[in-house]
């Protein structure tokens, strides 16, 4: 008996050792446009749209961020709310942060919108490049952070934490344009 349990132990230590192991392989960003739709959280939805899905590294990402009302009542939101990118590389690394619940704020009228059933805001970010490792697709997505508000003029105001969809942004070399990389994709 004994020498049986030494017999399993030598194997089960040897498939460990080879990895023979269940461990899930990294994600690797993969799609070029919508990769994940934007939540919905008490009638909001952010979502993100770049001005151009392939960017030279070195040259800014420039998203448009919608922060929609598609709830049934009006919302007040703020005109400038915190913003914080997030993107994965395509390495499967992801970039870390960490982000506070704010404290309360009085948000002022002229600080906030009154966004109707069916209308946005849009605003605009650019992203720097310069220092991303290397080539090939990188998924961004948003999160805006909201405070509660404690000016009982603006109600219903929408506060909270929501993250909007993931969109994959081909990154190339810098100085090649879209017509080289469909050139180089055929190539191969």
């Amino acid at each position: 008996m004994k020498t049986v349990l030494k017999t399993l132990a030598v194997i089960w230590a040897v498939l460990v050792a080879m990895g023979c192991s269940s461990v899930p392989n990294p994600y690797i960003p993969e799609t070029v446009g919508v990769v994940t739709p934007g939540k919905l959280e008490s009638g909001l939805q952010v979502r993100i749209t770049p001005i151009e899905d392939h960017t030279p590294l070195g040259t800014p990402v420039l998203f448009r961020v919608h922060i929609r009302n598609v709830g049934e009542n009006a919302l007040w939101v703020p005109k400038d709310p915190t913003l914080v990118f997030l993107w994965t590389y395509p390495n499967g690394r992801r970039d870390n942060f960490v982000l506070e619940d704010p404290a309360p704020r009085h948000f002022r009228e002229q600080e906030a919108v009154l966004l109707q059933p069916g209308h946005q805001v849009t605003l605009s970010q650019a992203i720097e490049t310069y220092y991303f490792p290397r080539p090939g697709i990188t998924e961004f997505s948003v999160v805006i952070n909201v405070p509660r508000n404690t000016n009982p003029e603006l109600d219903p105001f929408w506060h909270g934490e929501l993250t909007s969809n993931s969109y994959g942004i081909r990154m190339m070399k810098p100085g090649q344009g879209v017509a080289q990389l469909a050139m180089n994709d055929t190539s191969s």
